[in-house]
């Protein structure tokens, strides 16, 4: 037999659970400055590799990504 196991009881748990992490989110975003913004989505190649020793993420079959921030991501996906 086999078990589900799960945190949410309830669709209005997980409902719950979602509210509340969007305003968890909404409260991290609202500290964030324009330079954090800035290092979130288009932070490059030599950017990131000054910082941690890393560079851009390189996707097999697709090659390495411009950004290592998320606009990286939605270029790769083609987000718009």
């Amino acid at each position: 037999m086999l078990h589900s196991f799960s945190i949410f009881k309830s669709c209005g748990d997980v409902a719950q659970f979602l509210y509340f992490s969007a305003l968890d989110l909404l409260d991290m975003m609202n500290k964030l400055t324009l330079a954090d913004f800035n290092d979130l989505m288009y932070h490059c190649e030599p950017e990131e590799k000054s910082i941690n020793g890393y560079g851009a993420y390189n996707i097999p079959n697709y090659g390495a990504l411009v950004y290592t921030g998320l606009q990286g991501l939605c270029s790769c996906l083609q987000v718009r």
